[in-house]
C-alpha cells in the first residue's frame, strides 16, 4: 500500500472514529431530528442523513478511488439503513 493511500485511510478512520464518538448514546429520535421540518431551500437534514451521506462518500472514495470498482448510489431513508450501521 502505498504512503498516499495509507494516509487517505488513516485519515477516514480518525473522522469515522470521531463521528462515532459525537454519536454514541443518543437516542434514535435524536438521530432522524431535524431542525427545520419541510421541503424547499430552508430544510435541513438529519444527523442519521448526514452521517449515511458520509458512509456513502467514504464507501465511494474507496471503491472509484482507490479500487476503481464502479459505484452504484443508493438512496438511504432511515438511520437503520446497513450502510450507516457499517459506518460506525
Amino acid at each position: 500500500m502505498t504512503k498516499e493511500i495509507q494516509g487517505y485511510l488513516t485519515t477516514m478512520n480518525e473522522m469515522r472514529e470521531q463521528v462515532k464518538s459525537l454519536l454514541e448514546g443518543l437516542p434514535e429520535e435524536a438521530l432522524d431530528w431535524r431542525p427545520i421540518e419541510g421541503e424547499g431551500e430552508w430544510a435541513t437534514n438529519s444527523l442519521g442523513v448526514m452521517v449515511s451521506h458520509l458512509a456513502g462518500s467514504a464507501t465511494y472514495l474507496i471503491k472509484e478511488g482507490l479500487l476503481q470498482i464502479e459505484w452504484v448510489k443508493m438512496r438511504l431513508k432511515t438511520s437503520n439503513s446497513p450502510l450507516f450501521i457499517r459506518f460506525l
